[in-house]
């Protein structure tokens, strides 16, 4: 009887928070209550129908609108980097719950507006540049050789036994892009910016190869990389390795960001952009 009266009195507490649904604290009020009556009574009235639509208000929507390309990149290149974006927010798990990533289409068909946007700024690309180098390193024969011969007196001659040496030179090839991301969280209730961060994203391809003066000897039969790579990296494959990472680090960052469904969100001071 006592469970009944209580889960009465939870049902009747979150009723009334429902009437006020559309503000989402009271909404997550209302969820609190409605799982409580679920505890003390399983099938208590239409609970279960009015925890579903709690839940729903309670939910912060956030759209994640399309990359917005300062740098004027070629169409696959964006249509690429928008892919990965996507793929990022909308097939891997969201940060709780109660948040919501959404696309355009489905936040104007949504009945709830969303209450965030992500807006994400590709603000710098350095596209594919090559640099080269090379390093000298002194080695010796671990087994000393016969080098010549010399008089220890007047009539004996004997050996001259030492490691051989030469000099192993690695070189390399680099091929590298890089660009410059910014992002804005923008609470769209009160126009305003909560977050605004930025990151530089890289990839990088790199082969090395040898050659060697000296003594073979020297190498103690190591066998060294003497030809160069026929097909390097290109500017695309380059590219499409920055996207992934890009795309990968502005989806955890923005996680991180909403770990929990209701902080206290402030607005940043307004700057210029």
């Amino acid at each position: 009887q006592a469970k009944d009266l209580a889960a009465a009195e939870r049902y009747e507490a979150g009723t009334e928070s429902l009437r006020r649904k559309e503000n989402r604290v009271v909404a997550q009020e209302a969820m609190t209550h409605f799982l409580k009556v679920k505890q003390l009574s399983q099938n208590y009235e239409d609970a279960d129908k009015k925890l579903l639509l709690a839940k729903e208000y309670a939910i912060l929507r956030v759209v994640i609108e399309p990359v917005i390309d300062k740098e004027r990149l070629a169409t696959d290149e964006y249509e690429y980097l928008q892919e990965e974006m996507d793929d990022e927010f909308f097939k891997n798990r969201s940060p709780h719950e109660l948040i919501r990533f959404q696309n355009p289409e489905a936040a104007q068909n949504d009945s709830i507006p969303p209450h965030h946007a992500l807006r994400i700024y590709f603000t710098r690309y350095d596209p594919l540049s090559e640099s080269t180098g090379s390093t000298d390193t002194p080695v010796e024969s671990t087994v000393k050789y016969k080098v010549g011969t010399k008089k220890i007196n007047d009539t004996t001659i004997v050996d001259v036994m030492e490691p051989v040496k030469g000099t192993l030179t690695t070189h390399y090839r680099k091929r590298e892009a890089s660009c410059q991301l910014e992002y804005e969280i923008i609470d769209l209730d009160n126009d305003c910016v909560l977050h605004r961060d930025w990151m530089r994203e890289s990839a990088e391809w790199k082969e090395e190869w040898q050659t060697f003066s000296g003594d073979t000897r020297a190498l103690n039969g190591t066998v060294i990389t003497s030809s160069q790579s026929l097909f390097p990296a290109s500017d695309w494959s380059l590219f499409k390795e920055m996207s992934r990472s890009a795309a990968s680090r502005t989806f955890y960052r923005i996680r991180n960001f909403y770990k929990t469904p209701l902080p206290v969100y402030a607005c940043l001071p307004k700057t210029s952009r």
